[in-house]
C-alpha cells in the first residue's frame, strides 16, 4: 500500500510564486519612500540650521559693546546703568538766563562714569535741552509731561572736556513763548571743585 499524504508546502526546490507587477512597483515605492523621508527631514533641519547661523555669525563674532562706566554710557540714561554701576551725578552746575527767562538748565557729571548730561527745569510741555561734546556725543530731551526733563547721558572721558548745553523753548507757534534758546558751557575745569 502506498501512502498518498498531499501536503501544501513547497518543495525547496520549487521556484517562489510569481509576484505581481503591482506587488513589485508598492515595494519599490515604499523602500524609496522611506529614503526621501528621511533626505527631506535632513534637508529641512539642515536648512533652518544653516538660516540659524547666518542671521546670528555677526552678532557672535562681533565685539562686545564698551562697558559703563566708560564709552558704553554714551546714550544711556544715568538711570538705567545697572545698579552696581550707578551714574549718579556727583557734579552738578545750574545756569540761569537772565529774566524773563523762567527756566533753569544743569549740565550735570559723573568722573566715575566719565559722562555728562543735561537737565531743564521749570519748563513746559514742548521746552527742550540739548547736549554736545567735543568727544562727538550729543544728546536732546522734550519736556512732553511735567517741568523737567534729562538728555542722555555723552560720554566725555577722563581727560579734557567741553560741553555745550542748550534750552530750547516750544517752537510751536501757538505757544509765544516770552524766552529763547540759550546755551552755557562747561569743561574738566567747571567740574574740579
Amino acid at each position: 500500500m502506498t501512502d498518498s499524504t498531499t501536503t501544501n508546502e513547497p518543495s525547496p526546490e520549487a521556484e517562489p510564486p510569481p509576484v505581481s507587477r503591482l506587488t513589485r512597483i508598492r515595494n519599490s515605492v515604499g523602500r524609496h519612500s522611506k529614503s526621501a523621508m528621511v533626505v527631506g527631514i535632513t534637508t529641512a533641519v539642515l536648512s533652518l540650521a544653516g538660516t540659524y547661523v547666518l542671521e546670528n555669525f555677526e552678532k557672535w563674532t562681533e565685539s562686545p559693546p564698551p562697558p559703563c562706566p566708560g564709552p558704553g554710557c554714551d546714550n544711556k540714561s544715568a538711570n538705567s546703568t545697572p545698579k552696581n554701576e550707578p551714574c549718579g551725578a556727583t557734579k552738578v552746575h545750574t545756569f540761569r538766563a537772565p529774566d524773563p527767562n523762567p527756566v533753569e538748565l544743569e549740565i550735570r557729571y559723573s568722573p566715575r562714569c566719565q559722562a555728562a548730561w543735561g537737565r531743564i527745569l521749570n519748563g513746559e510741555p514742548g521746552d527742550g535741552v540739548k547736549i554736545d561734546s567735543n568727544r562727538g556725543g550729543a544728546q536732546q530731551a522734550t519736556i512732553s509731561v511735567n517741568k523737567d526733563i534729562y538728555t542722555d547721558m555723552v560720554f566725555v572721558g577722563k581727560d579734557a572736556f567741553r560741553l555745550t548745553v542748550c534750552a530750547t523753548p516750544d517752537s510751536s507757534p501757538d505757544e509765544g513763548k516770552p524766552w529763547s534758546e540759550y546755551c552755557a558751557n562747561a569743561t574738566e575745569k567747571t567740574f574740579a571743585t
